[in-house]
């Protein structure tokens, strides 16, 4: 799902995640982890001089798909 900003992108992420509408408090620290689990190796990675892949031509990703 595309959002428009990073506020939408962390919502989607975590409705995604929990799954249900009033996640009790242990889901939500869980969830909560485990997003600072993620954000940690993202940092990793960066400090390594990984970026992000380089996006997709969308022509050249429609072409190549069957």
């Amino acid at each position: 799902m595309r959002t428009n900003n990073n506020a939408e992108a962390f919502h989607s992420r975590f409705n995604r995640r929990v799954q249900i509408t009033h996640p009790n408090m242990w889901s939500f620290i869980k969830f909560l982890q485990g997003e600072e689990n993620r954000f940690h190796h993202l940092r990793i990675q960066f400090y390594a001089g990984l970026g992000a892949r380089p996006k997709q031509d969308l022509n050249n990703r429609n072409s190549t798909s069957y």
